[in-house]
Formats: structure tokens, C-alpha cells, sequence
């Protein structure tokens, strides 16, 4: 049998999706838009690089917590663990939502797309609650904190670490970057397990 010149080839007769693989840290995607009766495959290439920056502050006691929106004074600390991830998608949108008078307006959102077997610099995905309850000294484990007041950051590409030299604002200065407003864990699905994350 001839390998097929166009490509991978999706049959929505058969339960299964088969979708070819390319390269290293080059999965294809597949995301299944509900329109009306039918299903939309839409196939997205997963080769980006980005970097997640989780916030959290050491208050007055010492204690590590990724809630405390205060910013740092001579006794608390802000301070964010960097995990870089390879093999995503960011994808720039654009939203219509209305304003106080009803009136469709759009705005920007950025779609990013985290396959579980993603390469996670050999850390460990867990849940906020999880993570604010580690040590102040954590390189194992990274999360995805939404809608907090204080967001975590996330930028397009391999960012460096955060020092007294280079801080936050100077990384929102030099790299594109988004905060997190709605993540969705669809790594329990049988076909292409992945976060989504919605960025503002």
C-alpha cells in the first residue's frame, strides 16, 4: 500500500482518528469545533515554544502562597519558578463580546494549546491548589493559575530566569506575553490529551 501524497488522512467513518506524525516536537493536533450537525477538524501544527512564569509570594512567615496578590514589601517576597515548555501552539485571536451598552466589541485573546506529552523540561504538571502547597524551593512542578489578581505570566518563546537585574516588567517588555483567564484540562480524553489556555 502507497503512502498518501497529500498528507495524513482523517476517516470520520471509522471511531478512531489517525493522524500521522512528523518530526520531533511536531504533533499534529486535531480540535473538534461543534458547528450545528457537524464536526470541523482543524489541524494545527504543535512546534512553539513558550515559558510559564508561576507567581508566588513568601509572606511575613515564611510560608509560600500563590494567592497573595500584595505586592513585595522588606518582609514578603514575589517571586516566580520558570518552566519552559516545547511543543505547544499559540494561536492569536480575536473575541466579540459587548460593552456596557451592549454593543459587539473586539478584543484580543490569545489560544494556547499544551499537548500532555509535551516536553515539560522535566518538571511535572499539578493543580494550583497542589502547588501552593509546596516548599519555597520548588523545580519539579509547574501549574496553571487562572484568573487570579496577580496572574502568572506566560510568553512566547524560551525566557530567561527573573533576577534582581532582570524582573517582570522587564520581561513583559521584551518578549509577547499573555496572563491566564481560563484554562480548560482536557488531559483525560482518549484522543490528543492537552490543556487549553486562554490568554488576555
Amino acid at each position: 500500500m502507497q503512502d498518501n501524497p497529500c498528507g495524513p488522512i482523517v476517516n470520520t467513518a471509522r471511531s478512531s482518528v489517525q493522524v500521522a506524525s512528523g518530526r520531533k516536537q511536531e504533533r499534529w493536533l486535531i480540535a473538534l469545533l461543534k458547528e450545528g450537525d457537524k464536526m470541523i477538524y482543524d489541524n494545527v501544527i504543535s512546534s512553539q515554544t513558550i515559558s510559564v512564569y508561576n507567581r508566588y509570594v513568601i509572606d511575613d512567615f515564611g510560608v509560600r502562597d500563590p494567592f497573595d496578590p500584595r505586592p513585595p514589601s522588606a518582609t514578603r517576597q514575589v517571586r516566580y519558578d520558570r518552566t519552559i515548555i516545547r511543543g505547544v501552539s499559540w494561536k492569536d485571536d480575536v473575541s466579540v463580546n459587548p460593552d456596557s451598552a451592549g454593543k459587539p466589541m473586539a478584543g484580543k485573546t490569545i489560544s494556547i494549546t499544551i499537548p500532555l506529552d509535551a516536553d515539560q523540561s522535566g518538571k511535572t504538571y499539578i493543580k494550583p491548589q497542589e502547588f501552593a502547597a509546596l516548599p519555597q524551593d520548588n523545580n519539579n512542578h509547574w501549574t496553571l493559575n487562572e484568573g487570579i489578581a496577580d496572574p502568572d505570566i506566560i510568553i512566547l518563546g524560551e525566557g530567561p530566569e527573573l533576577n534582581a537585574l532582570y524582573d517582570i516588567d522587564s520581561l513583559r517588555n521584551d518578549f509577547k506575553h499573555t496572563s491566564i483567564a481560563q484554562v480548560s484540562d482536557n488531559t483525560g480524553v482518549d484522543i490528543l490529551p492537552h490543556w487549553a489556555v486562554r490568554g488576555v
